[in-house]
């Protein structure tokens, strides 16, 4: 059974998921908006404790950061389950 408090970590967790998946990296901020209809975030700290939990999986990452582009201002995550991870685990590169 799963309590009040897990309802609330497996909501954000699938919103940011599915919304990296869906939409390719972005910065925290853009997952922020992004997620409102699945998930409300307090604020941007919230979202990046919860890609920390995603990316900290015992069981494997389910977001990774990226390193920063040259001249921008923040970092982007995405998904380890997006169709271009999967396209280069199954070419081995």
């Amino acid at each position: 059974m799963v309590g009040r408090g897990q309802d609330v970590v497996l909501a954000a967790g699938v919103a940011l998921v599915a919304a990296l998946m869906l939409r390719g990296p972005q910065t925290v901020g853009e997952l922020r908006i992004n997620c409102d209809r699945l998930h409300r975030f307090a604020d941007t700290s919230a979202v990046e404790g919860f890609l920390h939990e995603l990316a900290a999986r015992p069981a494997g990452a389910l977001v990774v950061e990226l390193a920063r582009a040259p001249g921008a201002r923040r970092g982007r995550r995405r998904s380890t389950r997006s169709s271009a991870t999967m396209a280069q685990t199954s070419r081995g590169t």
